[in-house]
């Protein structure tokens, strides 16, 4: 979903100094960086009318990008500290399906121990809301 990949590249780009959306994006590309930065994912993706096939350049320099991603995606993780998903199946923003594929991957790595939360009925929006309280056994000082 555009609304997606614009977070996940400006994300990138806060991190990763050799992404930059002006080697991916074309003009058009340009609002939906823009609006990534200023607007709630669920409200952006309510109002950005843009398809993802009008952003891109003819050919963009997605190597700093993937790199990144591949680097930083969860089945590359090598955590030695338990990890805790928290997922809603009714999620209208993370797809269950994928992050429940990620997390089985990510239980094969030897000495790690996944636990996946799941709730039904929550949003992507009421997820993010009850975050602190799902969060708050494992770090009190919330």
């Amino acid at each position: 979903h555009l609304t997606y990949v614009a977070y996940a590249v400006q994300g990138a780009a806060n991190f990763n100094s050799a992404i930059l959306p002006d080697d991916l994006f074309n003009d058009r590309g340009k609002e939906p960086m823009r609006l990534a930065s200023s607007e709630c994912l669920t409200t952006f993706k309510e109002v950005s009318s843009i398809s993802w096939e009008e952003i891109f350049k003819d050919r963009p320099d997605v190597e700093a990008l993937l790199e990144h991603f591949s680097s930083n995606s969860m089945v590359n993780m090598r955590p030695v500290q338990p990890v805790t998903i928290f997922i809603s199946k009714d999620d209208d923003i993370i797809d269950y399906r994928q992050i429940s594929v990620a997390a089985r991957r990510l239980a094969l790595v030897p000495g790690c121990d996944v636990e996946v939360v799941t709730h039904s009925g929550p949003s992507h929006r009421d997820m993010v809301r009850r975050a602190v309280a799902d969060q708050k056994p494992y770090v009190p000082e919330l």
